[in-house]
């Protein structure tokens, strides 16, 4: 049974890699791979997680466990770029909403504004008409 890494030196002959390659790329402590070549113990997770961040290409299943094909499938590419897609109609339609959103906030201050604004004064000829209204009606509450 092939461990993890006989499946890194499996993908490094692949790609044509070498331990010195893999130790800058993935950002591993210098002699991390040679010495884990040769004592043919396994690697940290963090080892691991640098070398599937820094080898996107890598099927992180057959890394870890050995099942599956040693490369991510085109497929699985193909489903990332679908939801990239989609989110971004999604995100379309999040803005359109925003901009409703703030017309309705921008309408609703020149509503509330125009509710603090004093009343417009009345003129002589409303005040005169007024006047015997506001008098009769305190003459019916006496």
């Amino acid at each position: 049974m092939k461990n993890i890494i006989d499946r890194l030196e499996e993908y490094m002959n692949i790609r044509g890699l070498n331990d010195n390659q893999i130790t800058i790329q993935a950002g591993l402590s210098v002699g991390l791979i040679g010495k884990a070549r040769i004592s043919r113990k396994g690697l940290h997770s963090e080892s691991i997680e640098k070398i599937l961040y820094a080898y996107k290409d890598i099927n992180p299943e057959w890394f870890l466990i050995g099942i599956g094909e040693m490369l991510k499938s085109q497929a699985n590419n193909t489903s990332s770029v679908v939801v990239a897609s989609n989110s971004c109609s999604i995100c379309a339609e999040k803005d359109k909403v925003i901009e409703t959103l703030q017309q309705m906030v921008k309408t609703q201050a020149d509503f509330i504004e125009c509710l603090k604004a004093p009343p417009p004064k009345a003129s002589a000829s409303t005040e005169v008409e007024q006047a015997p209204e506001a008098d009769g009606a305190k003459k019916k509450a006496a």
